[in-house]
């Protein structure tokens, strides 16, 4: 029983961690139950009542007792076996939250399914993202760091690293990550990633003209990438290019940053501006 009621501590923590929702309250409410039932007063008193019911003699409820503190323990035990399996469970939540653009309760679902299943990758690949959502980079970049830990063939974790790398002005530091990354690379949409990047930490190191090498790679995967195009339109600018060039590859950018999320809005204003600038001129 000190076993079990260790168990049902680490289980209650765990499943609270992104606060309470149904699943988590049941599931509490059931551990503490099978814990409490053998251990607590009023718990021996309902055991006793109980057996003296199904008639089970005086010598024996010793023996029914310890065999209810067994069958506690098993439950316990199984439940805290499957928290791995409520993690991946809840990283699905997550990501639905995610997609449907509800922020608050994706992270509440991202950091209970890190709770769970610590070692989870992709919660935690996830809670990370959901944190560089919200601008908390450096706690971010330290998630990544765990993320890489669990599987450092996440080609989208060194993408993540390096990002926040960026936006915390190391561009140094994010240029090594984001070439790490490409070396383990899996697929386009990977690669295209990590060199868009790679050209924004070229960018703001000042490197225009290697940022424009990698961006023009970047481009050759996918030409209608708004990230890439935005960030070509930057080095365009940077590089004193001729001002139709500049206006074609900042429309271009307009043009492609058209998804909901804060990120592409901020290209798009972005985009607005520098047009309304060269209009001016």
């Amino acid at each position: 029983m000190i076993v079990t009621v260790s168990l049902t501590q680490e289980i209650v923590l765990r499943m609270w961690s992104g606060g309470p929702d149904k699943l988590t309250i049941i599931s509490t409410i059931i551990t503490v139950i099978l814990t409490s039932s053998p251990l607590t007063s009023h718990g021996r008193d309902l055991a006793k009542w109980l057996l003296a019911h199904l008639r089970i003699r005086d010598n024996k409820r010793s023996v029914a007792i310890l065999a209810i503190s067994c069958i506690a323990f098993i439950l316990v035990l199984g439940i805290r076996i499957s928290l791995p399996i409520l993690g991946r469970f809840y990283n699905q939540q997550g990501y639905k939250h995610y997609l449907a653009g509800n922020l608050t309760a994706a992270q509440h679902s991202f950091t209970r399914a890190v709770s769970l299943n610590p070692d989870y990758a992709a919660g935690l690949y996830n809670l990370a993202d959901g944190l560089v959502d919200i601008g908390d980079y450096e706690k971010a970049h330290s998630i990544y760091q765990n993320v890489l830990g669990a599987d450092r063939n996440l080609d989208l974790a060194y993408n993540g690293m390096g990002y926040t790398l960026i936006m915390q002005g190391r561009n140094k530091d994010a240029i090594l990550i984001l070439y790490s990354g490409l070396a383990v690379a899996q697929d386009d949409e990977s690669r295209l990633a990590l060199l868009a990047n790679l050209g924004r930490a070229y960018l703001a190191d000042h490197r225009a003209f290697e940022a424009e090498e990698v961006l023009d790679q970047a481009l050759d995967i996918d030409p209608t990438d708004a990230s890439t195009n935005c960030s070509l339109a930057a080095v365009y600018e940077f590089l004193s290019k001729p001002d139709e060039q500049q206006k074609v590859a900042w429309e271009k950018c307009l043009a492609y940053a058209t998804d909901a999320t804060s990120r592409h809005q901020e290209m798009a204003a972005t985009a607005r501006a520098h047009l309304r600038l060269l209009a001016e001129k």
